[in-house]
């Protein structure tokens, strides 16, 4: 049988996540703050634009592109991720594998850092086995459900 993913009903339950989550790793930044990255993410999951919308909303917010994009890139990946897992619950999956983005490099496998690349070497685990992504700033890795007949029982 072929597993499907519905994108927008996983859309909907990163953007339920991300209208809840408090952004507390953003370093140095008030409850005003909070609520403007909140709406930004929110917003963008919602409109279905590339990272770089998202990117530009949160230039404008923190007036440095270096910090927006860091920032986008590790909360898109934590709200999806954390849908993500909510959504395998949902659907009974017992196990999940953490796997990284590694960018080849010529014939060779790209660099990936050492905290996501013992994760993924961990193979199938318990759904609650560890915190979905991001594992650090910057992090692009994702959980992927382990179905029947992939060792999950």
């Amino acid at each position: 049988p072929l597993l499907t993913v519905d994108w927008n009903l996983l859309a909907t339950d990163a953007r339920d996540f991300a209208k809840q989550y408090l952004y507390s790793l953003i370093k140095n930044i008030d409850e005003t703050t909070v609520k403007a990255v909140q709406k930004a993410v929110e917003d963008w999951i919602v409109s279905g634009e590339p990272l770089s919308a998202l990117r530009a909303k949160l230039t404008e917010i923190f007036h440095d592109s270096a910090r927006a994009q860091l920032i986008a890139q590790t909360e898109s990946t934590r709200a999806y991720a954390e849908g993500s897992k909510e959504r395998y619950r949902r659907a009974d999956i017992k196990k999940v594998t953490w796997n990284t983005v590694r960018m080849p490099v010529g014939d060779s496998p790209g660099d990936v850092c050492p905290i996501c690349d013992e994760l993924e070497k961990r193979g199938p685990q318990p759904i609650d086995s560890f915190d979905p992504p991001p594992a650090h700033p910057g992090c692009r890795c994702w959980l992927r459900p382990v179905v029947i007949g992939e060792d999950n029982p």
